[in-house]
């Protein structure tokens, strides 16, 4: 089990780790997805530029994707 499951039904326990509730949250999830994947298309997450033509291998995004859900909350 990750963490966000854990804290996911405790609003308090939600809102003292995040800063937001879940509401909150899960409305801002997708627009910080957006630009998360906008910014990797071109730079490497230490803020390197990317030598393949700005392109990423969807198993890379679908990695990504993952690791966000797994591990965002840690």
């Amino acid at each position: 089990m990750n963490k966000y499951d854990e804290i996911k039904d405790d609003p308090g326990k939600f809102q003292k780790l995040t800063g937001w509730t879940t509401e909150e949250f899960l409305a801002l999830l997708p627009i910080w997805t957006t630009h998360f994947l906008a910014f990797v298309s071109t730079k490497t997450l230490d803020g390197q530029e990317r030598k393949k033509n700005g392109v990423i291998p969807r198993t890379k995004i679908v990695v990504c994707q993952i690791w966000k859900i797994n591990f965002c909350l840690f």
